[in-house]
């Protein structure tokens, strides 16, 4: 069979509304998104060109976008030794809504992800909500 290359831009919206939960699951739209954008990624042949942007509010000053990998073949080499397909897995996977909101799944855990303006830094914090903890001693 004849198959022809791809050029494919993911575009990953990581607004506030992904951390809502999917009901009856436990779990919140960014993690299925998460779950379904990795499982593409490792469909695309070698040669298919691939990037991979982030969208959402002033998610770069005033721009609603922030490219994270460019588009290229997925087996380039790029400036680390590790391939386009390893930066995309690796950035796909480290996706965190901008909201500087929690999302809780009660029982389960609490996510706390927040961006810094000045620098684009993003922090995510998750708690297992699954085992009690014991409070710890009093400090005196």
């Amino acid at each position: 069979a004849l198959t022809q290359d791809l050029n494919v831009l993911i575009i990953f919206d990581v607004s506030g509304s992904m951390t809502r939960e999917i009901p009856g699951t436990g779990l919140i739209r960014v993690d299925r998104a998460i779950e379904a954008a990795d499982a593409t990624v490792r469909l695309f042949s070698d040669a298919d060109q691939v990037g991979l942007w982030e969208f959402s509010t002033a998610v770069e000053g005033d721009l609603d976008y922030r490219q994270l990998v460019p588009i290229g073949p997925l087996d380039d080499v790029m400036f680390d030794n590790r391939s386009r397909r390893e930066h995309i897995l690796s950035a796909v996977g480290d996706l965190v809504p901008l909201a500087p909101v929690g999302a809780v799944r009660p029982g389960i855990s609490f996510l706390y992800a927040l961006r810094r303006e000045e620098s684009g830094r993003r922090f995510r914090v998750e708690f297992d909500l699954s085992r009690p903890v014991d409070a710890p001693p009093a400090p005196w």
